[in-house]
Formats: structure tokens, sequence, C-alpha cells
């Protein structure tokens, strides 16, 4: 099976499994999911990729902080209460042969 034949089968059980109605964008090589990353990654086979980027919350909470140094005022969110769970970590571990982390 090619590389590009396997990544389609894993992106169409996927959509599958995780009941996706579609992927928010697909090419040939690559599809991009709108879905929670937990879920996908419980989905793909030990060290499927070669490399995960990532920039996961701190859980400092800095989206309460005021604006400074030119920096917009968003608002708060939610998104930085919390930093991922070791559930987390072991998944993007499993599933991935190098990372890099970001923060």
């Amino acid at each position: 099976m090619s590389e590009k034949t396997l990544h389609r089968a894993v992106c169409d059980y996927i959509v599958e499994k995780t009941q996706l109605t579609i992927p928010c964008y697909q090419l040939p090589f690559l599809s991009l999911f709108h879905a929670d990353c937990m879920d996908i990654m419980k989905q793909y086979p030990d060290k499927y990729f070669d490399l995960a980027i990532c920039d996961p919350p701190y859980g400092i909470g800095a989206a309460k902080e005021k604006p400074h140094n030119g920096w917009a005022d968003w608002g708060i969110k939610q998104w930085d209460n919390e930093s991922p769970n070791n559930e987390y970590f072991k998944q993007l571990f499993r599933v991935s042969k190098n990372q890099i982390i970001w923060g």
C-alpha cells in the first residue's frame, strides 16, 4: 500500500469512527480536521507522524491579563485556564516520532 493510499484510508477511517461529517480541508496528502485532537490522535497508529509541532495552552491564564506592549485586548478566553493533561502528551508521543512543543 502506498503512503498516499494509507493516508487516505486513515483519514476515511477517522471521519467514519469519530462521526465527523467531513474534514475541514482535504488534499490527497493532507487533511485538517475540525475536532478535538484527543479524539483524532487516538485513531492513528503508533509513530504514524514523523514530526508533531504543537503549541498547547500554558495554563497560566495569560488571556486574563490586561493588554500591554502593543498587544490588543482580545477579551478573556477559557482556553488558557489549564495546561494539557498527561493523556494529551501520552497520545502525542505515541503517534509521533519527534515533537516540537512550543512553550
